[in-house]
């Protein structure tokens, strides 16, 4: 199966194995390039070296997966597999509120936000398997995102590419003007931390924020 170059082209950024192109005017004026070069070496050798057959498998096997990653709006069908995927045991656990949820609450929840012109799930899918979820609700000062994987597709290294597609079919389906991105993750989730930092995200200080043990992510414009 083939692999698009825009999936490869994102492995590469993610993994700092390239650089993208808004950054090569920063890049040349470095003083000392061969910082950078240095760097790219170490890098470059924790994917080839003696086990580069295995790793290189491994790699293919998740860029393929992400390859085939695609999002549609959420609909009416939608409610039961997302009141699923809400109540999940890891699920609640790196959510801020554990609670279990009732399904008279998450229908109520669910059918307010697929009417609000301010918010919109995607549902991400593979082969049109339902894969997970992401949300994204404009405030006045933020548009906060948050996504969840089904429990089939985890462990596949596939939250970068959640995060990254998810966000160009919202940026394609958002018509109106929408604030900075930002995602609030919980300090233990470290599964989400490193998928957002992949994604292009970086960490800030948020002193205003009533959550505890959480970080702010804030996606870097371009």
């Amino acid at each position: 199966m083939n692999i698009s170059a825009a999936t490869i082209n994102n492995f590469l950024i993610e993994e700092e194995l390239a650089f993208p192109y808004y950054k090569l005017k920063e890049i040349l004026e470095k003083e000392d390039i061969s910082v950078i070069q240095n760097e790219q070496i170490l890098i470059q050798g924790k994917y080839f070296n003696g086990k580069s057959k295995f790793r290189l498998q491994k790699i293919f096997n998740k860029l393929i997966l992400a390859d085939l990653l695609h999002f549609r709006k959420a609909v009416e069908r939608d409610v039961n597999i997302l009141f699923d995927w809400a109540n999940d045991d890891e699920v609640r656990q790196a959510s801020f509120n554990t609670e279990k949820i009732t399904f008279e609450d998450h229908n109520n929840w669910f059918h307010k936000k697929i009417n609000d012109p301010k918010s919109l799930i995607c549902i991400a899918q593979v082969k049109n398997i339902p894969a997970g979820m992401i949300r994204f609700d404009i405030k006045p000062s933020e548009t906060s995102i948050s996504y969840l994987l089904d429990k089939k597709f985890r462990g596949k290294s596939l939250g970068s590419a959640m995060l990254t597609k998810g966000i160009a079919f919202f940026k394609s389906n958002y018509n109106g003007i929408y604030p900075t991105i930002t995602g609030y993750i919980k300090t233990s989730n470290t599964a989400s931390i490193k998928a957002f930092l992949k994604a292009g995200f970086v960490q800030i200080q948020d002193e205003n924020t009533s959550l505890e043990d959480s970080g702010k992510y804030l996606l870097k414009a371009h």
